[in-house]
């Protein structure tokens, strides 16, 4: 490909190189000024077909003609304003027909909408309900991040896919470009860094990849008109591959069994999110590679040294951070998602093959093909990380029995709840912020059968209390308990619904960590800048639940953590009753802790010479 010579160029050329390594073989250009950028990202790629159609009806109809008879999309490009809005009866009629197409329409920088610029309308969702994908894609800039090319390819990859399959149909892409439009070099937009990083390039593992030059993204399954069976022959040959794994188990509506019965089998330790129903299930009896310590091991150091072959991912993005920038760092690691939904779950745009389908189905067949020939096992791989999680559990006990920390009362918490059978599971439900982060770093896996929940989906904090209550509500006449953990500020939020827990009667145990305010910023870089950031952030209310539980006639106990917090528990659990338990803490007191086990851990680490180990085998 011809270097870029401007950001605008840049962006074009990845979009227009991402559609060739997709499949897509034609683009039908309708001329104009703000497409030129497309215009000529189209114009040097060899593997695009370009049609040039004078009328913008006519291209979009000529465009629509082609997916018609291929079932592959054309791409179908024009300029900013009506030109786009002469597109629309061929779109109508590509949605009505199931005819994929994939539509770009340039539109003016996002400072010149709605300003009386000329040739601008309002693009954004143009086409309503007639597409079936949407996107208004990011602005270009100078010397983008990585992370912002990759978004780019997995955008162009996402569209291809939604234009297919049983429900195909047309995409609209709708691309801002500001002057220079022209081809015009332009010091600094793109530096050699930008140009030669995997994501200008594409996708690439090594030089050896036989699939060096296909689409960053791929996308499997009956609705995107690629099944499942399409990726069992390759996804069964890398593993085999690929004898340092990792499989990943992120917060999930299904319970994820089928993927630990794979770990077992290939030997690729599993990181089991609380939020996935692995970490606190009959899966851990006898699987020592059921891991939860991540959050507090997946650090500098060991991060940058543990780089699998593999990784398999179940589930939606992990909570924890320290996973989250650890998958980010993988960019040459194969990672695939397998997802029972089909929904795009990967904000750090890294996977290399979304599988769309039932996890049992997709484990179950890739386990038949695996054992007719055996895989290749690296039991350094393993056994090392297993020490790594084994540490980490030790530093944290170690500190429990010594201070006491906010993370012990989900420890605990967990602790008491009674054993129970699969279908008559204790229930605990987790707020967003503080809370669904201690469950993930604090309490190890654990054969106990738990029903974990939380409204990760936009992962805000108000509604918590009923959505308790509605999860306690479903099933309250069992015999196993429905515990909600919260912070104050998101009790505060949700307060007038613990007047439902007396109006149906619901036995809820309320457990309240009350650090007076914000106490997870204490987390963020803004923490050290103050003002604003005790009372634009913490916002600290000195508010006790005391009343509010009087108010709505719930036994309220405050309760100290330790020895204190362990016995109102289990007095509550043993009332059947519902009960609302307010635990003091300190925020800043705690984020100190939590980072002085993280660096503690750390250095047990290095003592203890795991990484050498991994070094040595790897070398082997």
């Amino acid at each position: 490909m011809i270097r870029p010579e401007n950001r605008n160029i840049l962006w074009a050329t990845i979009l227009v190189d991402e559609l060739g390594r997709a499949g897509v073989r034609h683009a039908v250009i309708a001329p104009g000024s703000r497409s030129t950028p497309l215009a000529i990202a189209f114009s040097r790629q060899d593997a695009i077909t370009i049609h040039s159609v004078i009328d913008e009806r006519a291209a979009a109809f000529f465009g629509l003609g082609i997916g018609k008879a291929s079932g592959i999309p054309a791409v179908v490009v024009c300029t900013s304003g009506t030109a786009a809005a002469n597109f629309f009866p061929a779109i109508v009629e590509a949605s009505m027909s199931n005819v994929p197409l994939i539509v770009m329409t340039a539109d003016r920088p996002h400072e010149l909408r709605d300003s009386g610029a000329n040739q601008t309308i309002d693009q954004v969702k143009l086409y309503g309900g007639y597409v079936r994908w949407f996107v208004d894609v990011a602005p270009p800039h100078a010397n983008p991040e990585d992370k912002t090319l990759r978004y780019l390819r997995t955008t162009v990859d996402r569209a291809v896919a939604y234009s297919q399959g049983a429900n195909g149909g047309p995409v609209h892409l709708n691309v801002p470009f500001e002057k220079p439009l022209e081809p015009v070099v332009v010091e600094g937009d793109v530096p050699d860094r930008v140009w030669e990083g995997i994501g200008a390039q594409g996708r690439a593992f090594n030089e050896y990849d036989q699939y060096r030059h296909r689409r960053f993204t791929q996308v499997y399954g009956d609705t995107f008109n690629l099944g499942p069976d399409a990726a069992y022959a390759i996804l069964s040959e890398e593993i085999r591959r690929s004898p340092r794994g990792l499989i990943i188990c992120g917060p999930s509506q299904e319970y994820l069994a089928d993927a630990v019965r794979l770990g077992e089998l290939i030997g690729y330790p599993i990181l089991a999110e609380s939020l996935s129903g692995i970490r606190f299930s009959n899966a851990v009896n006898g699987s020592r590679s059921v891991l939860g310590g991540y959050e507090t091991f997946l650090r500098g150091i060991v991060a940058k040294e543990l780089v699998p072959d593999l990784i398999l991912h179940f589930g939606d993005m992990p909570v924890g951070a320290a996973l989250l920038d650890y998958l980010e760092q993988l960019t040459e690691t194969r990672q695939v998602l397998i997802s029972s939904s089909g929904q795009w779950t990967d904000s750090i745009h890294c996977i290399s093959e979304l599988i769309a389908g039932s996890p049992f189905e997709i484990v179950s067949r890739l386990i038949s093909l695996l054992e007719e020939k055996p895989t290749t096992i690296d039991p350094t791989w393993n056994q090392g990380l297993v020490g790594l999680e084994r540490l980490t559990w030790e530093v944290i006990q170690d500190l429990g029995e010594h201070e006491c920390i906010e993370g012990s009362i989900l420890q605990d918490t967990i602790s008491a709840l009674p054993d129970s059978t699969f279908d008559n599971r204790s229930k605990l439900i987790v707020a967003n912020s503080n809370p669904i982060r201690h469950l993930d770093q604090f309490v190890p896996p654990q054969k106990k059968w738990v029903w974990v929940y939380g409204n990760r989906g936009a992962s805000g904090i108000d509604g918590t209390v009923a959505t308790a209550i509605g999860i306690a509500t479903d099933g309250f006449r069992e015999t196993a308990p429905t515990v909600l953990v919260i912070g104050d500020l998101a009790l505060y939020h949700d307060l007038n619904s613990l007047h439902l827990v007396r109006r149906f009667n619901i036995p809820l145990v309320i457990v309240c960590i009350n650090n007076d305010g914000g106490g997870i910023f204490h987390r963020l870089p803004i923490a050290n800048y103050d003002p604003p950031f005790h009372d634009l952030f913490v916002t600290p209310h000195g508010l006790t639940f005391e009343h509010a539980a009087k108010m709505f006639d719930i036994p309220y106990t405050l309760a100290q953590m330790g020895d204190n917090f362990r016995a109102a528990f289990k007095a509550a659990l043993e009332s059947g009753e519902p009960a609302l338990i307010e635990v003091p803490s300190d925020a800043a007191k705690f984020e100190e802790q939590r980072k002085r086990l993280i660096e503690t851990v750390a250095q047990r680490i290095k003592e203890a010479g795991i990484l050498e180990k991994f070094k040595a085998s790897q070398g082997s």
